[in-house]
């Protein structure tokens, strides 16, 4: 491992402490660290061949908005960097999940962000955007795949195997096709497996195509 001070840690977006506090309680109801729920969130390091290009090419490519840290600096703020299943993901642990934690994380973080519009110029300023169940696209687990709970659908009723969702969030939805429903001790897990590509680029196709009229 580099030294702490040479190892850039990302979280992809949004950057926001409802965010955070969303997807450390969601990761808790499903995982315990030292016979206690595991409030954390998921994060990619430049560790192992991995720098920031690769991982915003890669793991974050679904995400407009990052911030950047080093593992130096969070973990001299009482954070833990827990390696998990493959590099470059990994988790950071909270201690509560409440939102104080959440804002003295992110204070410690740099925000950044990249334009993403659709291949012909379209954006999504002034849309109303709701996704079908939301997730945290880089949240993995030993699958490899993203994962939420089903009682976070809009409506669950949709959410079947071999369906075609939006998920992620407002900010950056994707399509999803859902992989499975596993019944857990704190609900119904769902995995997810993430479509290439923006949303726009999907219905643009389509409207070429004239598969899409409206």
């Amino acid at each position: 491992m580099p030294p702490d001070d040479a190892v850039v840690v990302v979280r992809g977006g949004p950057i926001a402490a409802e965010k955070i506090v969303e997807h450390a309680r969601r990761q808790a109801r499903e995982f315990s660290y030292r016979n206690a729920p595991m409030y954390s969130i998921s994060v990619s390091l430049t560790v192992d061949g991995w720098n920031l290009d690769a991982l915003l090419a890669g793991p974050l490519s679904s995400r407009s908005t990052f911030a950047v840290s080093t593992a130096g600096t969070v973990r001299a703020a009482g954070f833990v960097l827990l390696p998990t299943y493959e590099a470059p993901h990994c988790d950071l642990l909270l201690t509560t999940g409440e939102y104080r934690e959440a804002d003295a994380l992110l204070s410690l973080f740099v925000l950044l962000s990249r334009t993403r519009t659709s291949a012909e110029g379209g954006d999504r300023m002034g849309v109303s955007i709701e996704v079908d169940i939301p997730c945290d696209p880089t949240q993995i687990d030993h699958t490899g795949t993203p994962w939420t709970f089903l009682d976070e659908a809009a409506r669950p009723e949709r959410i079947l195997q071999g369906a075609i969702v939006v998920t992620g969030d407002a900010e950056d939805p994707v399509f999803a096709r859902v992989i499975s429903l596993t019944q857990r001790p704190t609900g119904v897990k769902v995995h997810l497996e993430i479509l290439p590509g923006d949303p726009l680029e999907y219905v643009e196709a389509m409207r070429r195509s004239h598969l899409l009229t409206a």
